[in-house]
């Protein structure tokens, strides 16, 4: 597309470099519209209106295109896109002239031609990792800074699909060893709301590939897969081997999902032709039909069995995944634990020789306190040990028979003798007042060595 003859401004005094507004007005006062729908002056006439005029495009394209789910645009259609009151903008010409120098836009042709010299997964590297798009925009737009009819790229919003590719993919991911690779149909169900078309995932995915956060693979011609970059990570992985067994192994378990639900259909109608006979009156039909049950039901168990080896296969491989994780943050913390005790110093001879020095310590406190307790010796009292012992013994020993011996010589003048009362030979009931006499006399307490004698009568009670 040819554009007038105005002098493009530099990228730094254009206003390009602003964020893009959610929303664009647009003006409604028709000289207003005349004055953006008509061609770029002379910049030098009005710097501010020109880069105004310039940032109010721009945005409007950008804003345009994301909200219609489009990631290219034609030259040559685009200017009926912002057809209004029968007014067809005749300044894009300098809009595009302006955003390809900046990099904002390019060429598709170029774009995918520069992917395809080396291949997808490593053209990346070699080719516009060390030549920038805007470098390969400039072969397009050449010595004049025409830009020619074609399909471009906005390159601000395939940069947006890619984040919301990459976003899409790792919350969908739930294991690292097997949701990171996906084929090339899957993939596009995952992102139908993201890319409107084949054509704008193809170049998210060359996109991708050239910041190294997605593989391509394709191994065989009608098979294509495409492993991203783990969360967290700083590239993606080439596509291994353990990834083609996982991948088999997935394909495995949807095919076997298929044939249960399958097969378990068919044992329902199975049923039902048997009832529908039994209502007919065909008992043989019946029976034909439960017999075809029967063997449904075994082919079921059977594939039943194997989707539940294969599901238990692919645990495995993702519990692997985690196990890994947690022996890699014992080793972690392990090397951590190390590398701390050894800048402290801590060691098993630093250790034991600390615990001496505190048996030490705690053996000199206990004979300080000893020597507190005893107090200063007295020199006048010059009694040995063994004195004292002895004297301690003999204390111990008169504390066990002192007390029997003491009483025995304290009442060894003293004879106590108690003479007991003949055992009577008649009723006390009936007892006269002569025998009651007779038996009070009885009771007598004697002292052998006094003279006199004590004696105690108490009346029996009748």
């Amino acid at each position: 597309m040819a554009t007038n003859n105005s002098q493009t401004a530099s990228p730094s005094s254009t206003g390009c470099e602003s964020p893009v507004e959610e929303n664009i007005s647009w003006p409604e006062d028709d000289d207003r519209l005349n004055v953006l729908y008509s061609p770029f002056r002379e910049r030098e006439v009005n710097p501010k209106s020109w880069d105004s005029k310039l940032k109010f495009w721009s945005n409007v394209l950008l804003q345009d295109f994301r909200n219609a789910g489009e990631l290219t645009f034609d030259t040559k259609t685009l200017p009926h896109r912002f057809k209004r009151k029968q007014k067809i903008p005749s300044c894009l010409g300098t809009v595009l002239q302006e955003l390809l120098r900046q990099g904002k836009i390019v060429s598709v042709t170029e774009f995918e031609a520069s992917c395809q010299q080396v291949g997808w997964i490593s053209w990346g590297v070699n080719y516009l990792v060390k030549k920038p798009i805007w470098w390969t925009v400039g072969t397009v737009t050449g010595t004049n800074n025409l830009v020619k009819d074609g399909e471009y790229i906005l390159v601000d919003l395939l940069k947006e699909l890619c984040d919301k590719t990459i976003d899409k993919v790792q919350e969908r991911a739930q294991h690292k060893a097997t949701d990171y690779l996906l084929e090339w149909a899957e993939l596009k169900t995952l992102c139908e709301d993201i890319c409107k078309d084949d054509k704008s995932l193809n170049l998210v995915l060359l996109q991708l590939v050239k910041d190294k956060k997605a593989q391509f693979m394709e191994p065989t011609s009608k098979q294509k897969l495409i492993k991203f970059i783990q969360k967290g990570g700083r590239s993606a992985s080439p596509v291994s081997e353990i990834d083609l067994g996982v991948l088999r192994l997935r394909e495995s378990e949807a095919h076997l999902k298929g044939e249960v639900e399958r097969v378990a259909e068919d044992v329902k109608r199975c049923v039902r032709d048997a009832k529908y006979y039994l209502s007919k009156g065909l008992k043989n039909s019946a029976k034909n039909s439960l017999r075809r049950k029967k063997a449904i039901e075994a082919s079921l168990t059977k594939k039943e069995n194997a989707l539940e080896t294969v599901q238990a296969l692919l645990q495995k491989i993702q519990d692997a995944e985690s196990d890994k994780m947690i022996v890699e943050a014992y080793e972690a913390g392990m090397s951590a634990l190390k590398v701390k005790r050894d800048k402290d110093g801590l060691t098993i001879g630093r250790v034991d020789d600390i615990m001496d020095l505190l048996q030490e310590e705690y053996e000199k406190d206990a004979d300080i306190s000893l020597a507190l307790a005893q107090g200063p010796a007295d020199p006048s009292l010059d009694i040995s040990r063994s004195e004292l012992e002895a004297e301690l013994d003999a204390i111990l020993a008169g504390e066990d028979n002192g007390g029997e011996d003491a009483l025995a010589t304290q009442l060894g003048g003293l004879k106590l003798e108690q003479e007991f009362p003949q055992v009577p030979s008649f009723d006390p009931s009936s007892s006269s007042a002569s025998s009651v006499q007779e038996l009070d006399s009885n009771f007598t307490l004697k002292d052998n060595k006094d003279k006199d004698a004590i004696v105690e009568k108490e009346p029996l009670l009748a």
